[in-house]
């Protein structure tokens, strides 16, 4: 009996004692895809492949994502010009319509699906041609980082639609059936003997 007790023990200081995982150590941010979906697309992009000059680059997205994105630019080869007001730009605007579908009470499977829309534009502002693209990424994740991803502030990123798709357990089946004929019947009966 001792032993048992001992070992019981045992088992208790190891179920705490086991490291967590940290926020996000096992998935990409919402962010992180974003930027590896669009690069992507930049990189199989007609217009951008047919720009020759150098150009400018403006995006409805935090600054830092903007270097990113002039990074990837800079490593396909093309000239890039700090100054806005000269020379053709090329405008990055991405549409996002994210979901989480809560599978279980720890995970859940993110859906994150977007727009990228590429404008080039001339010296005078005059937008010269358009090329629009989607891309989609599906994961599992934990609801813990779910709850992290949702703290950005790039609109972007959040989850728009949120979902439960877990299935009702067996004390949901039947506990909440028997508890509602229980107080029906506890109610009839109270009546009745009221009356009387």
């Amino acid at each position: 009996m001792k032993s048992l007790y001992t070992l019981f023990v045992c088992m208790l200081i190891g179920l705490f004692s086991m490291p967590k995982p940290a926020i996000g150590q096992d998935s990409p941010t919402n962010q992180q895809v974003i930027v590896n979906e669009t690069i992507r697309l930049l990189e199989s992009s007609d217009l951008v492949q047919d720009t020759n000059a150098a150009i400018t680059l403006e995006t409805n997205s935090p600054d830092d994502l903007r270097q990113v994105w002039i990074n990837s630019l800079l490593e396909m080869g093309k000239k890039i010009r700090l100054d806005p007001t000269q020379g053709e730009k090329i405008k990055i605007e991405i549409h996002t319509n994210n979901t989480f579908t809560r599978l279980n009470r720890k995970r859940g499977q993110r859906h994150i699906k977007g727009d990228l829309i590429l404008y080039l534009a001339d010296d005078l502002n005059v937008i010269k041609e358009t090329e629009s693209q989607t891309f989609s990424f599906m994961d599992t994740i934990s609801v813990r980082d779910k709850v992290a991803m949702s703290q950005d502030t790039w609109q972007a990123t959040h989850f728009h639609d949120e979902k439960d798709s877990r299935r009702r357990s067996i004390v949901n089946k039947v506990a909440e059936p028997l508890i509602i004929i229980g107080a029906s019947a506890v109610t009839i009966f109270l009546l009745y003997n009221v009356r009387r």
